[in-house]
């Protein structure tokens, strides 16, 4: 075929590792941390790392076990025509094998000419990188009076190369073809006889199918691509007592922002396993939008608004939460054994020795909602609509 796009086959001269991807030998995880204690009294003490973390890539976005439920690399169906009328047999078995006639079993690895017309499958494209993440931290702690801790610090992330946006087509009309031909996109333009051939509509076949970047395959689907980012800014605040005098607390405030690309984290290793399969799991199984619009517990997610650019949907993640407070202390009663009340009653000490209050508190904002409306999905938060913003550098 005279067109982009080919059906490799491992083995084989064009592609003759065995492997789907060579391993990236390039992936260079630098980390480095430091601490510094500038007064004499060293109750001040400055932190801050910087770290680069690689993930093993195209193994983690396939999934543990995945490879049970997958189609293997080609498949060769041979068709027997047979009497099929349930009363004689379709062959004897000690008449030996009937004559199929079958090609040899790498045949159909020596032509382009399979899955023409159809969908080849679900394939995995191999990034520039490994997928990693870039972290770095700041803080500066100090010694209060009565055995308490500030800290106070700064922290940020910056994803690359991250799996996510399951089953994205690559084979679609450009949309400025589409809004240009509007309705006129299913009728029929002068085509190549051998497309033509494919579809059986000669000379004269569909816009809607000639005009895509691979025109002899039905659809060119990519179950994980490894074009997400994200990006992590937070101010992280706590406020820690030791314990002494039977109490002990901390409190700690985050302040963030997560912003990342469309449908980051939607990876087929959690949406397409014998246990998991038709629902995501995760933390895209508990948050609304979970898959950037996508439902709670469904796999897929939902596309961009316009294949073309897709960075016109970066936008806060869709588990950012803006405000996070914690808070936990625990107090021991004073009363019992070295106690400074009932010492020395033992009735007192055995009902009320050795007790301790404790109280956890988590108040946090919310995730950014989702609703549906006009046949399209959209964002909102509790306070106002969640705007995208504009594309981050890379």
């Amino acid at each position: 075929m005279p067109y982009p796009g080919r059906i490799d086959y491992f083995g084989t001269p064009r592609h003759p590792d065995r492997n789907v991807f060579p391993g990236h030998k390039n992936d260079l995880g630098p980390r480095i941390a430091f601490s510094w204690a500038p007064f004499s009294d060293r109750k001040t003490v400055i932190r801050g790392g910087f770290g680069v973390i690689y993930s093993n890539g195209i193994s983690a976005a396939f999934g543990d076990q995945n490879g049970a439920i997958s189609t293997p690399a080609f498949a060769q169906y041979v068709p027997y025509s047979g009497d099929f009328t349930g009363r004689t047999p379709a062959f004897r078995l000690s008449s030996g094998a009937p004559d199929l006639n079958l090609p040899s079993a790498d045949s159909i690895t020596k032509s382009d000419a399979e899955f023409l017309g159809t969908t080849p499958g679900g394939g995995f494209l191999n990034g520039s990188k490994d997928p990693y993440v870039i972290q770095w931290s700041f803080y500066v702690e100090r010694q209060l009076p009565g055995d308490v801790a500030l800290s106070v610090g700064y922290v940020g992330t910056h994803g690359m190369h991250l799996y996510g946006d399951e089953f994205r087509n690559y084979d679609y009309v450009p949309t400025a073809v589409r809004q240009k031909l509007r309705n006129n996109i299913n009728n029929p333009i002068p085509t190549d006889p051998l497309i033509g051939a494919i579809y059986g509509c000669g000379t004269s076949c569909p816009a809607s199918l000639i005009l895509k970047p691979f025109p002899q395959y039905g659809s060119v689907t990519v179950n994980s691509n490894p074009d997400g980012f994200n990006r992590y800014h937070s101010f992280q605040t706590k406020l820690e007592k030791r314990y002494s005098h039977g109490l002990n607390f901390i409190v700690a405030y985050t302040y963030q922002k997560d912003i990342e690309s469309p449908n980051t984290g939607d990876i087929i290793g959690n949406a397409a396993t014998p246990t998991t399969l038709g629902r995501s799991v995760g933390r895209s199984s508990f948050v609304p939008g979970a898959i950037s619009g996508g439902s709670g517990n469904s796999a897929g997610g939902s596309a961009a608004q316009n294949p073309d650019n897709r960075f016109a949907d970066i936008a806060l993640a869709p588990d950012d939460i803006t405000h996070v407070l914690n808070f936990a202390v625990t107090y021991e009663l004073p009363f019992g054994t070295g106690k400074p009340f009932w010492t020395g009653n033992t009735w007192a000490d055995r009902l009320a020795g050795g007790w301790r209050l404790t109280q956890n508190w988590n108040i946090q904002s919310g995730v950014p909602l989702l609703f549906t409306g006009g046949g399209q999905r959209h964002h909102r938060s509790p306070q106002s609509c969640r705007k995208p913003v504009e594309r981050p550098e890379q």
